[in-house]
């Protein structure tokens, strides 16, 4: 028979993981939805630059950022912060007693909170571009 203190520490280690796993999934889920809705307004930003800066290059980020969506033929974006986080999740669900699940699902949060943060920051630095020649010429 096992100690009363070990079976309770197994039953809490249990319920917590199990909200670890929750919190996980939720998270990759919530980042990935807002990554992917991202992803759609970019060609909206290209056809604003093009009518805006004609000729002007556009910042080295901002370009790879609106190319992004192009790759694997327009399915890239999608395919990163979609399938990608679907996987991870996955993967999680199937193995949540190993370690190397856990480094994959932070490791995907992080990557989906970088893409969060990257994607408006490169499609608004040439806006502000923008808006300064505009002001400027007033």
């Amino acid at each position: 028979m096992e100690d009363p203190v070990i079976l309770s520490l197994r039953i809490r280690l249990s319920k917590l993981q199990r909200m670890f796993v929750v919190v996980g999934v939720l998270l990759i889920t919530f980042f990935a939805l807002v990554s992917t809705r991202i992803g759609l307004i970019i060609p909206k930003f290209e056809r604003i630059f093009s009518d805006l800066l004609g000729d002007t290059p556009l910042p080295g980020m901002t370009q790879m950022v609106i190319r992004l969506p192009y790759i694997f033929y327009g399915l890239g974006y999608p395919m990163v912060t979609a399938a990608l986080p679907a996987g991870a999740i996955i993967f999680l669900l199937r193995n949540r007693e190993k370690p190397i699940a856990w480094g994959i699902t932070v490791s995907m949060i992080v990557f989906l909170m970088v893409l969060i943060f990257v994607i408006p920051t490169a499609l608004f630095m040439p806006m502000i571009t923008i808006i300064t020649e505009m002001n400027g010429s007033i």
